[in-house]
């Protein structure tokens, strides 16, 4: 299916009954904030700082996956004194160089986060944080149509932007079975844990590195696999069946994420066999339910079988040429719904522009 079609099928769905959201990494990286394999490689430099950065390729090299590379790293640096300090060293890595590092309080993160948006511009964020947001007649209220937000990061960087640029109650953290959502914010579900930029608003407990809510190293993904009834396992199959979903900052290489949409997809498949009795073999485009936004990256043939293998999971691809065209993108999706773009994204495009000129 051709990105033109994906897209107004996008628009029809939004506007219908609304759509959930799922952010990857490259919704944080272009406020300073590392993706899985960067995190990983300043986390080497702290387990080995007496080795050459060539030595983190090797490892890489070496075939392991990156659950099982953080594996090797949470033990390296826990090993080191004090002993038992891997956490801080992932939460201080996590934050550095971005606009939430060692940020004192609530006030001072958000005041930071919008002088870093002002100065370097992360137009990805912005485009999501206004598609999560309603101009109301005193301010700003939650979109109705973004029904939930599943965050495959770490960070709180995208609730910090929202309370700083559209005030509180436009989304709120889920990060552990006893959290319930706020009746009107969108609920924002950490899939795989979170860690908060202030220590003592800090959602985990003391010993995070062994928490049931905190997914980084090979030894909690297998955990998280053998345990089908965990909060995000069945969250995630609700929000799958409930909802479309549009993926925005994330490949889908994730293999907790693609396995859930394996089993919605199939869950799906069935129950329509089931109601088709035979009578056709050919199952409507419908199974294809959900949406991906990609960045072309030159190589047709390839990005051709990228999009098969996420046909095979109910995604479709929609392309796009270059980041940069994603507010625009998001901004006809907005639209489509019958609200004013401008008010929700306007002065931040007006500063972005300013900032980038």
């Amino acid at each position: 299916m051709d990105s033109r079609r994906a897209l107004a099928n996008l628009q029809f769905e939004y506007r219908r009954k609304g759509l959930a959201l799922c952010l990857g990494s490259g919704v944080s990286r272009g406020s300073g904030l590392p993706d899985w394999a960067g995190l990983l490689r300043r986390l080497a430099k702290r387990a080995y700082p007496r080795r050459k950065p060539e030595f983190y390729d090797k490892l890489c090299q070496s075939g392991l996956s990156l659950p099982a590379l953080a594996a090797l790293l949470e033990a390296r640096i826990n090993e080191q004194k004090p002993a038992g300090r891997f956490f801080e060293v992932l939460k201080d890595e996590l934050y550095r160089g971005s606009p939430l590092h060692k940020a004192a309080d609530v006030s001072i993160a958000q005041r930071k986060v919008m002088a870093r948006q002002k100065r370097e511009p992360n137009t990805t964020l912005a485009a999501v944080g206004a598609l999560c947001a309603v101009r109301a007649e005193d301010g700003f209220v939650a979109n109705p149509r973004i029904h939930a937000i599943v965050n495959l990061n770490f960070d709180v960087l995208l609730t910090t932007y929202l309370s700083s640029r559209y005030g509180r109650g436009i989304a709120a953290a889920v990060d552990t079975a006893l959290r319930g959502r706020a009746d009107e914010a969108i609920p924002c579900y950490h899939a795989h844990g979170r860690i908060s930029h202030i220590a003592h608003a800090n959602a985990l407990p003391e010993r995070a590195e062994y928490s049931s809510d905190f997914v980084f190293t090979e030894q909690q993904y297998f955990d998280f696999f053998s345990r089908p009834f965990s909060v995000f396992s069945y969250t995630m199959m609700f929000l799958l069946r409930e909802n479309k979903f549009l993926f925005v900052g994330t490949a889908l290489k994730d293999d907790n994420l693609r396995r859930l949409l394996h089993y919605s997809r199939s869950e799906r498949r069935a129950s329509l066999e089931r109601f088709q009795r035979g009578r056709s073999r050919d199952l409507p485009a419908w199974l294809a339910r959900h949406f991906l936004i990609e960045c072309r990256g030159g190589n047709v043939e390839l990005e051709g079988e990228m999009e098969r293998s996420l046909e095979r999971l109910g995604v479709r691809t929609i392309w796009i040429d270059h980041w940069g065209e994603l507010p625009e993108l998001i901004g006809r999706l907005y639209r489509a719904g019958g609200d004013d773009w401008d008010a929700v994204y306007g002065d931040a495009g007006r500063f972005f522009s300013s900032a980038s000129s």
